[in-house]
């Protein structure tokens, strides 16, 4: 991966996320959330890179 390449994590439970969290922070895997519940994904913007 990339420095600016990271792992998206699209969700809308944040119970669900602190062994995905913490599994990618042992890795060092960087990342980030997307809460589908606190905004809009503008579906016709280019996506960052990453998966």
């Amino acid at each position: 991966m990339t420095d600016s390449a990271r792992v998206y994590i699209i969700h809308e439970n944040p119970e669900w996320l602190p062994p995905l969290r913490a599994a990618f922070e042992a890795e060092g895997v960087p990342f980030a959330e997307i809460v589908l519940t606190e905004g809009v994904i503008d579906l016709d913007a280019e996506p960052a890179p990453g998966i």
